[in-house]
Protein backbone atom coordinates (compact mmCIF):
# COMPACT_ATOMS: atom_id res chain seq x y z
CA UNK A 1 0.00 0.00 0.00
CA UNK A 2 1.51 3.41 -0.97
CA UNK A 3 1.53 5.66 2.23
CA UNK A 4 -0.21 8.91 2.17
CA UNK A 5 1.67 12.35 2.76
CA UNK A 6 3.01 11.76 6.35
CA UNK A 7 1.64 8.52 6.42
CA UNK A 8 -1.79 8.86 8.74
CA UNK A 9 -3.56 5.86 8.86
CA UNK A 10 -7.02 5.47 11.36
CA UNK A 11 -7.82 1.88 11.37
CA UNK A 12 -5.00 0.61 9.16
CA UNK A 13 -6.13 3.11 5.91
CA UNK A 14 -5.19 6.31 4.99
CA UNK A 15 -6.86 8.70 7.37
CA UNK A 16 -8.40 10.65 4.01
CA UNK A 17 -10.28 7.37 2.93
CA UNK A 18 -11.28 6.66 6.27
CA UNK A 19 -15.12 6.96 6.51
CA UNK A 20 -16.71 9.03 9.24
CA UNK A 21 -19.88 7.75 10.66
CA UNK A 22 -20.41 10.94 12.36
CA UNK A 23 -20.42 14.47 10.03
CA UNK A 24 -22.52 17.64 9.80
CA UNK A 25 -22.16 19.87 6.92
CA UNK A 26 -22.03 23.13 7.47
CA UNK A 27 -22.56 24.84 4.72
CA UNK A 28 -19.45 26.82 4.97
CA UNK A 29 -17.39 27.37 1.91
CA UNK A 30 -14.89 29.44 0.20
CA UNK A 31 -16.28 32.26 -2.51
CA UNK A 32 -12.44 32.38 -3.74
CA UNK A 33 -11.34 32.50 -7.30
CA UNK A 34 -8.26 31.14 -6.40
CA UNK A 35 -10.26 28.11 -5.77
CA UNK A 36 -11.15 28.10 -9.96
CA UNK A 37 -7.04 28.59 -10.37
CA UNK A 38 -6.21 25.52 -7.98
CA UNK A 39 -4.86 28.45 -5.28
CA UNK A 40 -5.69 28.03 -1.64
CA UNK A 41 -7.87 30.73 -0.95
CA UNK A 42 -6.29 33.62 0.92
CA UNK A 43 -8.41 33.28 4.33
CA UNK A 44 -7.78 29.26 4.72
CA UNK A 45 -3.68 30.59 4.05
CA UNK A 46 -4.08 33.56 6.60
CA UNK A 47 -5.51 30.52 9.01
CA UNK A 48 -2.09 28.14 8.17
CA UNK A 49 -0.23 31.22 8.69
CA UNK A 50 -1.78 32.09 12.30
CA UNK A 51 -1.42 27.96 12.84
CA UNK A 52 2.59 27.91 12.40
CA UNK A 53 3.30 31.60 14.36
CA UNK A 54 4.60 33.39 10.94
CA UNK A 55 3.00 36.70 10.29
CA UNK A 56 1.48 37.33 7.23
CA UNK A 57 4.00 39.16 5.60
CA UNK A 58 6.77 36.84 6.92
CA UNK A 59 4.16 33.98 5.48
CA UNK A 60 4.38 35.22 2.03
CA UNK A 61 8.39 35.57 1.74
CA UNK A 62 8.30 31.87 2.66
CA UNK A 63 9.23 29.41 -0.79
CA UNK A 64 5.79 27.56 -2.27
CA UNK A 65 7.13 24.51 -1.20
CA UNK A 66 7.21 25.30 3.02
CA UNK A 67 4.06 27.15 2.17
CA UNK A 68 2.80 24.13 0.59
CA UNK A 69 3.57 21.68 3.19
CA UNK A 70 2.54 24.00 5.91
CA UNK A 71 -0.91 23.97 4.39
CA UNK A 72 -1.22 20.24 3.88
CA UNK A 73 -0.04 20.12 7.45
CA UNK A 74 -3.12 22.31 8.61
CA UNK A 75 -5.57 20.22 7.05
CA UNK A 76 -4.49 17.49 7.84
CA UNK A 77 -4.77 18.35 11.31
CA UNK A 78 -7.83 19.13 11.21
CA UNK A 79 -9.08 16.19 9.25
CA UNK A 80 -7.76 13.97 12.47
CA UNK A 81 -9.74 16.26 14.84
CA UNK A 82 -12.53 15.00 13.12
CA UNK A 83 -11.53 11.94 13.31
CA UNK A 84 -11.25 11.89 16.57
CA UNK A 85 -14.05 13.35 17.29
CA UNK A 86 -15.94 10.91 15.24
CA UNK A 87 -14.33 8.11 17.18
CA UNK A 88 -15.33 9.84 20.69
CA UNK A 89 -19.08 10.01 18.96
CA UNK A 90 -18.95 6.19 18.35
CA UNK A 91 -17.25 5.13 21.99
CA UNK A 92 -20.05 7.18 23.61
CA UNK A 93 -22.81 5.24 21.06
CA UNK A 94 -21.41 2.12 22.32
CA UNK A 95 -21.16 2.92 25.77
CA UNK A 96 -25.31 3.79 25.54
CA UNK A 97 -26.16 0.87 24.07
CA UNK A 98 -23.79 -1.08 26.31
CA UNK A 99 -26.12 0.86 29.68
CA UNK A 100 -29.18 -0.16 27.74
CA UNK A 101 -28.77 -3.25 27.29
CA UNK A 102 -27.76 -4.71 30.19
Amino acid sequence: MLLPPFAVLRDGEPIQAARLRTSVRTGIDYNDVRIELGLIPEFEEREVAVYVLTPWSEWQELRVEERAAAVAQYRLHNLISVHVEDAIAREAERKAKQKHGA
